[in-house]
């Protein structure tokens, strides 16, 4: 099977550089960009087999793959079998690291608000007690797209940054609002 790749790779590596067919292939393969077939298949095989062995105990795959690694059969080999061969992974020595699947918010976790109106963002304004803030705003006026953010620490604009898209036939209001949460967080 090896020989069939090598021969196959080597085929698209002349194809690929135009070199000479007379070249030599580990040379072509430098050239190319290609790893030798062996290595990379190896490494594809190895890749398999971890994931394999790490499923989690309740998985339906887990018992046939240490089952698999346990034994050696001789006639009518599946492909793990050869794999857990080829490569000697045990599954049951693979240590099992439990998930963790709650959400957690970080201590200090960005609070993005979004005002309908005036009266209610100069309400929420009022209120806020952080040292530190961003607003950002995208706009389109006069058919040119922009974006702009500013940073306060306490009540005193500290930086601004501002960027110009270009037309409005190029650029969407969606695109500025983007541009000005980037800028917002190169501020930081």
């Amino acid at each position: 099977v090896i020989h069939g790749v090598n021969r196959v790779q080597r085929q698209a590596a002349v194809a690929m550089t135009g070199v000479l067919r007379t070249a030599p292939t580990d040379m072509v393969e430098v050239y190319a960009g290609l790893p030798p077939a062996a290595i990379h298949i190896t490494k594809i095989q190895l890749a398999a087999v971890t994931r394999i062995a790490t499923l989690p105990a309740l998985h339906p795959m887990t018992k046939v793959a240490r089952r698999a690694a346990r034994t050696s059969v001789k006639r009518h080999q599946a492909p793990i079998h050869g794999l857990m061969d080829l490569l000697g992974v045990d599954p049951s020595m693979v240590e099992d690291i439990p998930v963790v699947r709650e959400w957690v918010l970080p201590r200090g976790w960005v609070e993005v608000n979004t005002d309908t109106s005036k009266e209610e963002a100069l309400a929420r304004e009022q209120e806020q007690e952080a040292e530190v803030r961003i607003y950002t705003d995208g706009s389109v006026i006069g058919g040119k797209v922009g974006a702009a953010a500013v940073l306060y620490r306490g009540f005193r604009p500290v930086r601004t940054a501002r960027h110009h898209l270009g037309e409005d036939k190029n650029y969407s209001i969606y695109e500025a609002e983007l541009v000005a949460q980037i800028l917002g967080l190169r501020l930081l």
